[in-house]
């Protein structure tokens, strides 16, 4: 009987993103919609390349909303289906760091298949973000999504 060591930590987290993805896409109501845009900072610094996702929290329903950070820790926020906006109502925010986790997923990838892995380098400078933010049952963000024009909600990460 052979005995094999737990994944790799880098491994599980993309594991977790893509249950996150794939199952947080899967709501087919129609909620109202209404444009969000924002900005991400961490320690008064613009955190670029971060994914941005609000899932529907509590009694709100809705497909969750992305956006990822450009260089200034700006992002606009889209559904799968590229109709642009967030459900209204009270939502669960996570931040990824998605560099990091396409570093951490190229050097796993690049250990199983050499020739193979293509993401093995950073697409870009990083700010780190404490992977709590990226935890759906753990991150502290929330935030209200109004109906009634667009509005910014920006997030500030100790």
């Amino acid at each position: 009987m052979a005995i094999s060591s737990p994944p790799p930590r880098g491994t599980v987290l993309v594991a977790v993103l893509f249950v996150v993805t794939a199952v947080g896409g899967c709501s087919g109501t129609e909620a109202p919609l209404a444009p969000v845009e924002g900005t991400v900072t961490r320690g008064g610094r613009p955190v670029a390349h971060a994914q941005v996702i609000f899932m529907a929290d509590g009694d709100s329903k809705g497909p969750r909303a992305m956006g990822i950070t450009d260089e200034s820790g700006h992002f606009r926020l889209t559904l799968d289906d590229g109709k642009d906006g967030a459900p209204v109502g009270h939502h669960r925010v996570c931040v990824v760091d998605t560099t990091a986790a396409a570093e951490r997923f190229g050097m796993a990838a690049k250990r199983l298949a050499p020739d193979k892995a293509l993401l093995t380098k950073p697409v870009g400078k990083s700010t780190p973000i404490p992977a709590t933010y990226g935890r759906p049952e753990e991150t502290p963000l929330r935030a209200d999504v109004r109906a009634g024009g667009s509005q910014t909600i920006d997030f500030q990460i100790p």
